[in-house]
């Protein structure tokens, strides 16, 4: 199975950055929402540097953002 290797992420006390790098894919954002839902409590600051990639994978990685209660900040 492929891993997520264009994934960046750095943990402080209070909050998750993660860096996303080159297209996304289905197994990139399960990695992704299988992380954040684990960080749940933290804020999260994500930047996205993409052209490209899976449709479907970009929209559910939305939507799970969207509808969860935690403070998320997209660059």
């Amino acid at each position: 199975m492929r891993r997520s290797s264009n994934i960046r992420c750095q943990l402080t006390d209070t909050e998750v950055e993660v860096a996303i790098i080159g297209d996304i894919y289905p197994f990139m954002a399960e990695d992704l929402i299988r992380g954040l839902t684990y960080w749940k409590d933290k804020k999260i600051k994500m930047t996205i540097m993409s052209a490209g990639g899976d449709a479907f994978a970009s929209f559910g990685l939305y939507d799970f953002l969207a509808k969860r209660d935690m403070e998320v900040e997209i660059y």
